[in-house]
């Protein structure tokens, strides 16, 4: 799916909505921080951050995720986001997928993904082995 297929697509809305909001409940100062546009920034990500769990889970492939959130950690630290967000995050779409995500299988993979991506950012998060 591409992201304007994902943002249709109710469960991954769902998703989004979910994760986006615990991290604004959660850390409420990045609303006054960013303001609007950095809640919208959030929403993005978080259909970025599926459409790559999705092409990985299409192909197998953890790495794919791994590559992408190398790339992520490199552009949101150069912005000033620090990587405990990227991982706050993970750790919320963890906790959410199984309440959104029929797929036992879909439901795995993007968990482990995730999992592995938050040990790969808590290890430096530059390059993955």
């Amino acid at each position: 799916m591409y992201p304007a297929e994902l943002m249709q697509h109710v469960p991954y809305q769902q998703l989004v909505d979910s994760v986006v909001s615990a991290i604004y409940q959660e850390t409420p100062e990045l609303y006054d921080r960013f303001g609007e546009r950095g809640l919208e920034r959030c929403r993005e990500d978080n259909f970025y951050h599926l459409q790559y769990l999705t092409t990985s889970f299409q192909l197998q492939s953890t790495s794919i995720f791994l590559d992408y959130t190398s790339w992520l950690n490199e552009v949101l630290t150069s912005r000033g986001i620090d990587r405990d967000h990227i991982i706050q995050n993970y750790r919320l779409l963890i906790d959410a997928i199984p309440k959104t995500i029929d797929d036992d299988a879909e439901q795995f993979f993007f968990q482990s993904c995730l999992t592995q991506a938050i040990d790969h950012l808590d290890d430096g998060g530059d390059s993955h082995q």
